[in-house]
């Protein structure tokens, strides 16, 4: 588990099972940026933009958005 840690989030991707993303829907134009696109898309990873309000569901653990600052869709 250590080693995780010094991993981005990317390279989790790559080791750990992972059905879905969520994101804020915040637009970048970094190649880290269109990395992390390409193998959401190659795994076949689900992919979300959070709205206000919206929740997920995992067991019985819920989480509701509460803020996702739309005035930074585009952070690059």
């Amino acid at each position: 588990m250590t080693q995780l840690l010094n991993m981005g989030l990317i390279e989790v991707m790559n080791v750990l099972p992972v059905s879905q993303i969520w994101t804020n829907g915040a637009i970048h134009t970094t190649d880290t940026f269109e990395m992390f696109l390409d193998t959401i898309a190659a795994r076949q990873i689900l992919y979300f933009e959070a709205e206000r309000g919206s929740a997920i569901r995992v067991g019985e653990l819920e989480t509701r958005f509460l803020v996702t600052d739309s005035k930074h869709r585009k952070a690059n």
